[in-house]
């Protein structure tokens, strides 16, 4: 699993992906940081049902 994230201190949007081979990344959640540790997040737009990573769930990495 990677992630990256863009923001402005204020407001972000992180994207979490995996390389599926060696010319293809799949986006499997997106989500924000969340206020505190760096290392919290909440995915907010877009996840997988059933795991971790469902829309709503808060994560730490």
């Amino acid at each position: 699993m990677l992630h990256t994230s863009s923001g402005d201190g204020q407001t972000s949007t992180t994207l979490f992906y995996f390389n599926s081979d060696a010319n293809t990344m799949t986006l499997f959640a997106v989500g924000e940081h969340l206020a505190g540790p760096k290392t919290r997040y909440k995915i907010t737009v877009y996840g997988q049902a059933g795991t971790d990573f469902a829309q709503g769930k808060t994560i730490s990495l």
